[in-house]
């Protein structure tokens, strides 16, 4: 039984994803693989399901749809629970969510500011603080199973190519983004 608690809870349905959430011992082992270097990205399959689709099957676990939304919070949660509370750096965090992934994933000029990379870039107000809720978000859902968390940081602005998509945390732009092909790491590769 290495589960977290959270799933005796009346709304534990709303949990239920893979890998499902652990004990905080296992939270805990984890922070400290990432610090490590042993964890060389942090991503989420972002799956926004409804609470109605959610409890639909509540009564048989396994026809629960899986997955939880979670990639517009990635940023705010790995920066306040990771770099605001010591448990990796700013430069660990940004290696995490771009420098490892373009690498990872062999897509030359982006994951880094270099010069002749592409202008792809996040404005972090670090100073910016909030509550998550199950509806002060842009997914196509309604819950979060991060409401009520304090968050503090923020991605204010982001430009795509030097073009700005967002700005003050408002969607300034869409249909910005393409398609980038890429290739598998020779880093990654199986002999």
């Amino acid at each position: 039984d290495g589960l977290n608690p959270v799933y005796n809870n009346p709304d534990g349905v709303k949990y239920i994803m893979s890998p499902p959430l652990r004990k905080h011992a296992d939270q805990d082992a984890l922070w400290e693989a990432v610090y490590d270097g042993e964890i060389d990205t942090i991503g989420t399959d972002h799956c926004s399901f409804s609470l109605a689709e959610k409890l639909k099957h509540a009564d048989d676990f396994s026809l629960v749809p899986n997955g939880c939304a979670g990639i517009q919070h990635r940023g705010q949660l790995l920066y306040t629970y990771g770099v605001r509370a010591g448990r990796i750096t700013i430069e660990q965090m940004v290696a995490l969510l771009s420098t490892n992934v373009a690498a990872l994933f062999g897509v030359e000029g982006r994951g880094a500011v270099r010069e002749g990379n592409f202008s792809d870039l996040v404005i972090w107000d670090p100073h910016a603080q909030g509550i998550i809720t199950d509806t002060n978000h842009s997914m196509d859902c309604d819950i979060s199973i991060y409401a009520m968390f304090n968050v503090v940081g923020a991605a204010r602005d982001v430009l795509v190519n030097g073009i700005p998509v967002v700005r003050q945390g408002v969607l300034a732009q869409e249909g910005i983004g393409q398609y980038l092909p890429c290739i598998k790491s020779a880093r990654y590769r199986k002999a």
